[in-house]
């Protein structure tokens, strides 16, 4: 009897979970990427980001400092057998937050029907500034697959 019980515990474990998996894969889930010195760098995948077949990403930037900040860092987009990257520069305002394909941040890297294995990340740097004074924050390499 004992048994029996935990093989139906594991089955529904198993039917929430692939429930899970199914939802995050149809829908959707914003995923962080990198957050340092204030700046959180955020992402949305999509399965078909273009009607086309083609994937596609939503980068989120957030700024949680008190004061404005400049970045720079290098976004890598992993398909089978090729790897494109994105360079991103820019400044956001104290509390601001930015997204979407008129900020820039939609991308659509492959341009056959090739599908996005693993997103990352590198050469990530934030410089902020209080008042004046420029503030160099740390500078960091990091790859990260989605």
């Amino acid at each position: 009897m004992r048994l029996a019980n935990k093989n139906i515990i594991l089955v529904l474990m198993l039917l929430l979970l692939s429930h899970d998996f199914y939802s995050q894969e149809r829908f959707g889930s914003i995923k962080k990427l990198y957050e340092e010195d204030g700046l959180r760098v955020s992402f949305l995948y999509y399965k078909e980001g273009d009607g086309s077949g083609r994937s596609g990403v939503v980068i989120f930037l957030e700024n949680n400092n008190e004061f404005e900040i400049s970045f720079s860092f290098t976004l890598i987009f992993r398909s089978e057998g090729a790897d494109k990257e994105e360079r991103l520069e820019g400044s956001l305002k104290a509390f601001e937050k930015r997204t979407g394909s008129t900020s820039g941040l939609y991308f659509l890297p492959f341009s056959d029907n090739r599908s996005i294995i693993a997103v990352g990340i590198k050469n990530f740097k934030v410089t902020g500034k209080a008042s004046i004074i420029k503030l160099p924050l740390r500078s960091r390499q990091l790859y990260t697959s989605g």
